[in-house]
């Protein structure tokens, strides 16, 4: 693979330390990039854990995916809903592990996360949890979003937060 040109763009705010974290894998093996940015809230304990394990993670997760999908007669079908099945559970297994870690660590703090993945540069995939945007320029030069934002007034958004407020009131 020719690497292309990538950029990101972090700013501080406020607060007298960055809570943001970019990391960017590349595995010339298996012809994987995985570029990811945390954008920190309230801390940067969750934006640092992100940045240590998600793209390994996820890296590791999609060959084992891959490896299982050459050896079955589903490998000749489409492998898009298997990979956002794949990284949905990933995440939320990275989430199950985070809220085990110390309480006084994570209770407080958070972060977003945008994710792309370019596999065999052919199959794209954004991860987007939060209010980060993730956009590519095509041969033309023009800019195309490759997320969609999180907006209050969203209707799926608010079918999502209506959700995660019912599960929340039910905790016991």
């Amino acid at each position: 693979m020719k690497h292309k040109i990538f950029s990101y763009c972090a700013t501080q705010g406020y607060r007298p330390y960055m809570e943001d974290r970019m990391h960017y894998m590349y595995d010339p093996n298996n012809n994987l990039s995985i570029f990811g940015i945390f954008d920190g809230h309230g801390g940067l304990f969750v934006s640092d854990f992100l940045e240590t394990n998600f793209a390994r993670s996820v890296r590791d997760r999609l060959l084992r995916f891959e490896a299982r999908r050459k050896l079955s007669i589903e490998g000749m079908l489409d492998i898009r809903d298997p990979v956002e099945e794949l990284l949905v559970t990933e995440i939320h297994r990275l989430d199950d592990l985070l809220s085990r870690l110390d309480p006084n660590c994570t209770s407080l703090t958070g972060s977003t996360m945008i994710a792309v993945i370019l596999e065999s540069n052919r199959y794209l995939s954004v991860v987007n949890v939060g209010d980060s945007r993730a956009v590519a320029c095509d041969l033309q030069n023009r800019v195309v979003p490759l997320s969609k934002d999180h907006k209050p007034d969203d209707v799926s958004f608010a079918k999502l937060a209506i959700l995660i407020c019912f599960l929340f009131s039910n905790v016991t």
